[in-house]
């Protein structure tokens, strides 16, 4: 009795030290068994009376039907009970791995038990590295950046394998991963034998692996690939693997050659629109003298027509006036305020006229003068 009962004081320990949930639950009579360090790990003080729908409320709702779902066909099909699913805990989402196994005890019922652990630490860790893994994927895919690695087997033989990135770069099947001949295929002649030598001698010496070259696909396309590499070594020092990027740079030496035929093209357009442009400074001098000319011509005939022009509306305005103080018809009184207005009108017109010819000749004067508001 004493050596069962320091077994089990010494395998209690073990269980709250490892942060486990211990429960149980009767199928047939509905009654469950929580430890304490269950309901701790849930958020429910120890005293506590739990019953299993008081545990299965406490479920997130999107992970309720789940939580039942995997109960009700573990006891009705005999499926292996392990899952995971969330419970709020003083309001912070936390993950939960339930595991069970279920135990005969009559023909009528079973009982099953099992453990509980918080895995939330574990759940974020994964969740931060898929978002590291998808983000990293995310930029190599837009870079154009495939990745390569080589592994030395314990039969002292070098194993490579590639990203699907890199495979589509030089044209391969998905059979084709790993497959180091058929990428050799693949390599512009003129720069097999310098890119082979160069991985050989950066395997040998574990030197940085850096190599420009050229493929060639089946469509006949060329590419042009910078790779870059780095050697890893074992617990011993030995050279073991070596892991690089292939980044497609043939849009670059595209935009070059572009570049260089766009810059020889310049040079020599350079050369006829300075003469153009020569020829073009010369017509417009002329074309703007001619202008200024015009204008010229312009002011001097609005000036002169303004004032010609006002000379005789002063006369019919002093006559309006005069013919106003006659006896005249209503009528003929009513016709002659409608010439008078008019020809105020057209006298304002004309002193505008004046103003806007002296503001092209510099000549406009403004007058400072105190005045009521």
């Amino acid at each position: 009795y004493e050596i069962t009962n320091q077994n089990l004081i010494h395998l209690n320990r073990a269980i709250e030290g490892a942060h486990i949930g211990i429960w149980e639950y009767d199928w047939t009579t509905e009654e469950a068994y929580f430890s304490k360090k269950f309901k701790s790990l849930i958020g429910v003080a120890p005293e506590t009376d739990l019953t299993w729908e008081d545990f299965s409320e406490l479920v997130v709702e999107e992970d309720r039907a789940l939580f039942k779902s995997f109960f009700s066909n573990h006891l009705n099909y005999s499926f292996v009970l392990n899952f995971e699913f969330r419970v709020i805990v003083a309001g912070e989402i936390r993950w939960f791995q339930i595991k069970g196994e279920s135990r005969k005890q009559s023909d009528e019922g079973s009982i099953v038990m099992g453990s509980l652990i918080d895995c939330s630490q574990e759940r974020d860790t994964l969740n931060a590295l898929n978002n590291a893994i998808e983000s990293k994927n995310l930029a190599m895919e837009a870079g154009k950046i495939g990745t390569w690695r080589a592994e030395l087997t314990a039969d002292n033989n070098w194993r490579w394998e590639w990203s699907y990135l890199a495979n589509d770069m030089f044209g391969l099947d998905m059979s084709d991963i790993g497959d180091i001949e058929k990428w050799g295929s693949r390599l512009h002649p003129d720069d097999k034998q310098k890119v082979i030598e160069s991985i050989d001698y950066s395997l040998e010496t574990g030197e940085l692996y850096h190599e420009n070259y050229r493929a060639i696909l089946p469509s006949g396309e060329v590419k042009y690939i910078l790779a870059e590499g780095m050697v890893g070594r074992d617990h011993s020092g030995r050279i073991c693997r070596m892991d690089g990027i292939c980044i497609d740079q043939t849009f670059i030496q595209e935009v070059q050659y572009e570049f260089k035929q766009l810059n020889s093209d310049l040079e020599e357009r350079v050369l006829l629109r300075t003469k153009e442009f020569e020829l073009a400074k010369e017509q417009a001098e002329r074309a703007k003298e001619q202008a200024e000319h015009a204008s010229q011509i312009k002011s001097d005939f609005l000036s002169m027509m303004s004032h010609e022009l006002r000379t005789p509306m002063n006369a019919i305005i002093g006559s309006l006036d005069l013919l106003a103080t006659t006896r005249q018809t209503e009528e003929s009184f009513d016709l002659i305020n409608t010439a008078k207005v008019s020809a105020n009108n057209l006298v304002y017109i004309l002193n505008d006229i004046l103003d806007i010819n002296k503001i092209e000749s510099g000549k406009l004067e403004l007058e400072d003068t105190a005045f009521s508001i």
